[in-house]
């Protein structure tokens, strides 16, 4: 505000502005604050994005294995060992659907594993970020 009124003050008496260095300095140090602000909402925003991709993958994994593999391998598992169905196809499909839960289960495993590094990834970025920001010039 004080600026502004020596800029007008200048003005009035038909001169060009003339700032201090150490007014510049400290203009170009809040610029940077608010550069700064600005990148950690959009890296905030970028992350909850990210987040809602994985409960998208998360919710169709979890779909496939209790709704479609995982109750046919239970009535297949229920018809060899309880009503001892010896049939090839039974033997094959209820392979077939072991198989078929566990690639799943290994897919939500990796799934949760590379969320979790992503986040310790953002923390460690965050933390030289701020090391870097704070350190003496």
């Amino acid at each position: 505000m004080k600026q502004f009124k020596q800029l007008k003050a200048y003005k009035d008496r038909g001169r060009q502005a003339r700032f201090s260095i150490h007014d510049t300095a400290l203009e170009v140090v809040q610029v940077q604050r608010e550069v700064r602000r600005e990148e950690e909402i959009l890296e905030n925003q970028i992350k909850q994005k990210q987040k809602l991709q994985l409960h998208g993958d998360l919710y169709s994994i979890l779909t496939l294995m209790l709704m479609q593999d995982g109750p046919f391998l239970i009535v297949r598992l229920v018809l060899i060992i309880a009503y001892d169905v010896k049939a090839i196809l039974h033997i094959f499909f209820t392979g077939k659907n072991a198989m078929a839960l566990a690639l799943l289960i290994y897919r939500l495993v990796i799934l949760l594993k590379e969320s979790y590094e992503d986040e310790d990834e953002a923390d460690k970025d965050d933390e030289s970020f701020y090391e870097m920001a704070n350190a003496p010039v």
